[in-house]
């Protein structure tokens, strides 16, 4: 399932299968491109990352629309559905170096050198999901704030632990208790402690 064939266009597919396609490209793209040194690149920068604290990788397009150009349209055009994908082959390839600090930190992809750059004017509904590169100035920013991304939740019925939780978007609870003996469905209690947040700010934006 790794052809561009099988990835994009209006062929039938089965999502499932095409998220793990794309991830299993992204983590190889990381593990062996070479720059024109013969360098490979990205395990530089994985070390300037845990050396640095960093849980952003920044990934340039040009590497990708030189080594891997199947990954282009489905991650530009659909980036919604593999953006876990990407955060999920980051983490992977870290943690083959750095187990411990990969295992405690939420990876995002910044992609850099984008081949258009598109003006605030000309976003509309059809760009939702897309990955779109803008030119604008920042004119205001908020405080940084956490955000929950994966909640670990507690049963407050019977203590029970009901595992992480994916937040998409929304505060999200578990469905149900795991535990056979309890029927809860409503009344779960968040441990802070256990999960995972990312850090977040608004920034106002104009041409």
């Amino acid at each position: 399932m790794n052809s561009i064939a099988q990835l994009n266009g209006n062929i039938s597919y089965d999502e499932r299968e095409s998220v793990e396609a794309v991830q299993h490209l992204f983590q190889e793209f990381l593990e062996t491109f070479t720059d024109e040194h013969g360098e490979k690149y990205y395990h530089g920068e994985a070390q300037r990352m845990f050396d640095n604290k960093r849980s952003t990788m920044y990934v340039s397009v040009h590497h990708l629309f030189k080594e891997h150009i199947e990954l282009m349209e489905p991650l530009i055009a659909h980036f919604h559905r593999y953006e876990q994908a990407v955060r999920k082959a980051v983490q992977n390839f870290l943690y083959a170096y750095h187990p411990e600090y990969a295992k405690q930190k939420i990876f995002n992809v910044a992609f850099s050198n984008p081949y258009e750059l598109e003006n605030i004017r000309s976003l509309r509904t059809g760009k939702l999901g897309r990955l779109t590169a803008i030119r604008g100035t920042v004119t205001k920013t908020t405080e940084v704030r956490p955000e929950l991304v994966i909640g670990k939740f507690t049963c407050s019925v019977c203590g029970a632990d009901c595992g992480l939780i994916d937040q998409q978007f929304k505060f999200t609870m578990p469905k149900m208790c795991l535990s056979k003996a309890c029927t809860n469905r409503v009344d779960f209690e968040l441990n802070k402690e256990e999960s995972l947040y990312v850090d977040w700010q608004k920034l106002k934006v104009q041409e």
